[in-house]
């Protein structure tokens, strides 16, 4: 479980400390979600405080936490390109509604950039977890929040204990790996899992979005700011289709429309698939698929491999598709 603390309403200074035990429960949690729940009890425990520590704040490390592992190359490196990537870390209130009471739950957002340098942090706790083995010893992480300057709001990771049995050969395999493998190949130690139903697809269900136009683009900072995927833009003025890439979804969908050199420029539809974090380092694969399909059914008229789109032959408008399930298995 975790293991939350804050501040209290009477304490001058305008920050709190919240802990972050990488236990079974609460890592699985992180790693799927990207949320953490900050307790009720905790939260207005902060008193009059509480409504001002809403909002986004900009993560650094703490100078302590960069000196523990300064001798870790591994780790250090880490931890600079966490400094360097200066990713937000969200705190906001979502209603919710449970057996007729109505109320509201605190959460933690952590960008998905963030998440997939702690999952190389943290590799211990994932390999000990899905081996279902207790880790030898707990790993954890502590946030400071500081909201004394509402307009510069800052984190820091002021707190980080890990485990890491450098004499073992296969936690080397593992956190060398840990960036783009799930939970189950960290622990299976393979590359491939045998079992199809363990394996997740590279996009995430949850987050593929509908068709949207072009005046919704607006509205999407708190949906898939700086989160790396798939994205596809239409221009129904003269009926061109455009498929790309971005590890910043919104900063590339928005410079597509505002450049009026880009080819996509002044798009009127858009959608996007975000990509589950251990294939970030895979997205120009998948980029690339998805071009690879569409070539097939839509008109690439400058390319020299995909030659005779369905499109050119056949009215697409009215053609439907008939598999009777999205996803399909080895079996």
């Amino acid at each position: 479980m975790t293991n939350n603390k804050s501040t209290q309403s009477n304490t001058p200074s305008k920050f709190f400390k919240l802990p972050y035990n990488m236990d079974g429960k609460s890592c699985t949690t992180l790693f799927n979600h990207r949320y953490f729940n900050f307790p009720i009890k905790e939260y207005n425990g902060l008193g009059r405080n509480k409504k001002h520590c809403l909002g986004s704040y900009t993560l650094f490390v703490a100078k302590d936490v960069k000196e523990k592992y300064a001798e870790d190359g591994f780790i250090s490196e880490i931890l600079n390109m966490i400094d360097k990537d200066k990713v937000q870390i969200r705190i906001f209130t979502s209603p919710y509604k449970r057996g007729g009471k109505k109320g509201e739950v605190v959460r933690c957002a952590i960008d998905y950039i963030f998440l997939q340098q702690i999952k190389k942090l943290f590799v211990s706790t994932l390999a000990y977890l899905y081996a279902k083995k207790d880790v030898p010893e707990m790993e954890s992480m502590e946030f400071t929040f500081d909201y004394s300057d509402l307009e510069a709001r800052t984190v820091s990771l002021s707190s980080l204990n890990l485990y890491t049995p450098l004499d073992n050969p296969f936690f080397e395999y593992a956190r060398n790996y840990a960036s783009f493998l799930s939970f189950e190949d960290i622990s299976s130690g393979k590359l491939k899992i045998q079992d199809d139903s363990e394996r997740n697809n590279f996009y995430k269900p949850e987050v593929l979005s509908t068709w949207k136009t072009a005046d919704n683009i607006d509205k999407e900072d708190s949906v898939i700011l700086e989160v790396p995927g798939i994205y596809m833009l239409y221009n129904s003025n003269n009926n061109n289709f455009y498929i790309g890439k971005s590890k910043n979804l919104l900063q590339r969908i928005k410079k597509h429309y505002d450049d009026e050199n880009d080819p996509s420029y002044g798009f009127t539809h858009y959608r996007y698939s975000i990509i589950q974090s251990e294939y970030f380092d895979v997205l120009d694969l998948i980029e690339n698929a998805a071009i690879h399909d569409v070539a097939w059914i839509l008109n690439m008229p400058e390319s020299k491999r995909y030659k005779k789109a369905l499109s050119t032959f056949a009215d697409i408008n009215n053609c439907i598709m008939t598999n009777k399930i999205e996803r399909q298995t080895k079996k």
